[in-house]
């Protein structure tokens, strides 16, 4: 009779620890989830910073005041502006279609101008 006892409290105790490493397998799995979903939210906001720092010198650089410095420079002297007859200008046609409805396609034409070079 007490073997039959003290073998069914180590079935007890070896099917409760098994729950217990299951249930700290997953809440592992879960904790390793969030810090890597930490480092992924700080490298996005990293490349946020990056991108805004960037885009905050393509402004700097395109402002007319200072490409018209650059263009005061001596290394650039050689470069002029090009008369608007001297402009190639290359009109393409683009065409997007819109489903909006599945049976209804709307499509939409338009021709954007696009600047190619200056005539030599």
């Amino acid at each position: 009779m007490k073997k039959h006892i003290i073998a069914q409290i180590f079935f007890f105790m070896f099917v409760v620890s098994g729950y217990v490493y299951a249930y700290l397998y997953k809440e592992n799995m879960i904790t390793s989830m969030r810090i890597a979903i930490a480092k992924e939210k700080d490298e996005i906001y990293q490349l946020k910073e990056d991108n805004l720092r960037l885009s905050y010198q393509v402004d700097l650089f395109e402002n007319p005041k200072f490409l018209f410095s650059l263009a005061k420079r001596p290394e650039y002297s050689h470069l002029e502006m090009p008369f608007s007859s001297d402009i190639l200008v290359l009109e393409t046609e683009v065409s997007k279609e819109i489903v909006v409805q599945p049976e209804e396609k709307q499509v939409f034409s338009f021709y954007p101008t696009v600047v190619v070079g200056a005539k030599h």
